[in-house]
């Protein structure tokens, strides 16, 4: 087991409001907004060196959140450090007091989390969830094209992007609210 999962109590816990939606770990497995009024998933934060390690659960139950190959936050067997930091792009430290603020959330890789539907991803009366995701990109092949790279819109779909030009994603804004 990791340093990161033997530190027994986080340094603090806090739920997650992306533009007045809960987020929550949706079917035991992905991390996002939901449509309708839910309680929001509890985050535990454990700082190492302005980074976190962020689980859910009860410490005899205890789960990391990761990223999958394609860049959705999700529940993982694998330690994934994120960086939160505020509007002004200062990264938070363990030492928070309880209440608010906004922050971007960044996940290894220098890479902002962004929902992956947009800020009005619930605009569409069907949509019940809208996921985070990590603004990367990523490296796909085929037959046709050979290898490529795709990056997540931010608008529920995936575009293409030249293999040589960098990519930054604009980060969501998240309320945090450390409890």
């Amino acid at each position: 087991m990791s340093d990161y999962a033997e530190q027994s109590q986080p340094d603090f816990k806090g739920v997650f409001k992306s533009f007045g939606h809960s987020v929550a770990v949706i079917n035991k497995s992905r991390v996002g907004a939901l449509r309708r009024s839910a309680e929001p998933t509890v985050f535990h934060f454990r700082n190492f060196i302005n980074q976190f390690v962020i689980t859910v659960g009860n410490n005899d139950s205890e789960e990391f959140v990761g990223i999958n190959r394609e860049g959705y936050l999700c529940i993982s067997t694998e330690v994934t450090l994120f960086t939160l930091v505020d509007l002004d792009g200062r990264p938070l430290s363990k030492d928070q007091s309880a209440g608010e603020k906004v922050v971007h959330l960044v996940a290894a890789g220098n890479s902002p989390v962004i929902l992956y539907d947009g800020a009005d991803g619930f605009d569409d009366l069907d949509n019940i969830y809208n996921f985070l995701i990590a603004g990367r990109k990523l490296r796909e092949q085929s037959e046709e094209k050979g290898v490529f790279y795709i990056v997540p819109t931010g608008e529920g779909t995936w575009e293409d992007h030249p293999a040589d030009e960098p990519y930054t994603a604009k980060p969501t804004p998240l309320v945090l609210s450390i409890l």
